[in-house]
């Protein structure tokens, strides 16, 4: 009896959950939709909730020291990643589930347009794993599924500004997530994204390039992270309206020009 109980409780014979998307394809601000099917095992099963999650790898860094050969003290610097989510929907409350019984419930899982991007013109923007993760909450446990990927699509303003440094000699090498908020921007999420450029023959005094969107309905704060000047931050706001009707490799060459005549 005991062993038959903790079978289920770590899903031998248990419910099973499956979640379709209509596409994992999304932008910022947009919604993902679908449906979570749940089927039940061999007993009759009272699931607590089902809930979708937002997830992403972020990196945090810290630093530690140890003693070399002659017992001097030398600095280091390490990194780890650890799992934050950013966005959370209850698919379901409490329900009883039959053995055998197939239960489908759809959703909607709107996305914040703070949203990390994954890919920019149709190219990987090669950074940490976003995506969804189902929960099915049962006997105040949980079976938690593996993190279905999103391809989050950079918005037209997004896409612009990126295009516009690589005409502008910066080359894109990868991107990561942050902990900590952006100094001069509304950010809302305990993370942003640091998408890295390396240096340009064009602005030598600039070195590698990191840029940052904190985005929302009327647009983004850009902020820019100059390596050559002691990573001095550069923020500025434009609008979504702008997109199409700015010549954004002018527009960022001025920028840039500002940033490093602060």
């Amino acid at each position: 009896m005991v062993l038959k109980r903790l079978m289920r409780v770590f899903g031998v014979g248990g419910p099973t959950v499956e979640t379709v998307f209509d596409s994992t394809e999304v932008a910022p601000g947009g919604t993902l939709t679908g449906r979570v099917e749940v089927t039940g095992g061999d007993h009759d099963t009272e699931i607590e909730k089902i809930t979708l999650t937002l997830e992403a790898e972020v990196e945090h860094e810290y630093e530690y020291t140890t003693e070399d050969s002659e017992g001097e003290e030398v600095e280091h610097e390490g990194e780890y990643t650890a799992t934050r989510s950013w966005g959370r929907l209850l698919v379901c409350e409490a329900f009883s589930l039959p053995a055998g019984e197939h239960r489908v419930f759809g959703f909607e899982l709107p996305v914040p347009f703070e949203a990390p991007l994954t890919v920019s013109g149709g190219t990987p923007l090669n950074g940490p794993k976003v995506g969804v993760r189902t929960r099915l909450h049962v006997d105040r446990a949980f079976d938690k599924r593996d993190l279905d990927p999103l391809a989050v699509h950079a918005l037209p303003v997004q896409e612009r500004i990126l295009t516009a440094l690589d005409e502008l000699g910066f080359q894109l090498v990868e991107s990561d997530l942050e902990p900590g908020e952006l100094i001069g921007t509304d950010q809302t999420l305990p993370f942003h994204q640091e998408i890295e450029f390396g240096a340009s023959p064009r602005y030598e005094a600039v070195g590698d390039l990191e840029v940052s969107f904190v985005t929302d309905e009327e647009g983004a704060h850009v902020v820019f992270q100059l390596d050559g000047l002691d990573d001095r931050g550069h923020t500025f706001r434009v609008s979504h309206a702008e997109a199409e009707t700015t010549d954004w490799a002018e527009r960022l060459a001025s920028e840039l020009e500002a940033a490093m005549n602060r």
